[in-house]
């Protein structure tokens, strides 16, 4: 069970939004957005195994191929890419009420994986 702590809003000029959540003890950034941005942001990925492994430019480029053929084949799916990051309580976070801190804390992040929409 999660207890939601606060929210870094959407803008546009970073194309995602965060959840900072608190469950079992920890602290956690939850983060969705556009996936070729979130991306930029992300310095691991986790594997369909669970694993975390650091995010290379040849897995970079994999999901980015596999994110565009869905964005762009034949049924134009909306994407949206899911990232987390270990952190510290909500109230110590540096920048939390600066939407032009939001990317800051927002980096280093561990990319998760996305999903492909129809939006009618």
């Amino acid at each position: 069970c999660y207890t939601k702590n606060g929210t870094l809003e959407f803008t546009r000029e970073r194309k995602s939004m965060s959840v900072h959540v608190t469950a079992n003890g920890r602290d956690e950034l939850l983060v969705k957005g556009a996936p070729d941005c979130l991306l930029d942001r992300c310095t691991h990925v986790k594997t369909a195994a669970g694993q975390v492994q650091p995010l290379t430019a040849a897995i970079k480029k994999e999901i980015l191929e596999s994110y565009h053929e869905l964005a762009t084949g034949g049924e134009s799916l909306r994407c949206l890419g899911m990232a987390t990051k270990a952190s510290t309580p909500y109230a110590s976070l540096t920048g939390i009420s600066d939407p032009n801190q939001f990317a800051t804390i927002e980096s280093g992040l561990t990319f998760v994986g996305f999903v492909g929409i129809l939006d009618p």
